[in-house]
């Protein structure tokens, strides 16, 4: 799992393969998350939940958009694309 926050810190920490739960994803995130932050995940279910139990607004994108608006993917996926490399 890797997150970014506005100023480019980094979040990153492996919690599982495949499918991911909403209780993982919140024991990551827990205390490193302000209450007025907007999560931007990709479309993964259990995020949903997450920001739901975590009262966080949530703007999902679609499978197939990397970018709506103001919110994107590309830093996340660029940090994971050099993780691989």
């Amino acid at each position: 799992m890797v997150a970014l926050d506005r100023s480019e810190n980094v979040i990153s920490e492996p919690i599982g393969r495949g499918k991911i739960s909403a209780a993982a994803i919140g024991r990551l995130f827990e205390n490193k998350i302000d209450n007025n932050a907007i999560a931007c995940p990709d479309s993964y279910k259990s995020f949903k939940k997450f920001a739901r139990e975590s009262d966080l607004e949530l703007v999902q994108l679609p499978k197939d958009k990397k970018k709506q608006g103001i919110y994107h993917l590309q830093h996340v996926n660029s940090f994971h694309s050099r993780l691989k490399n």
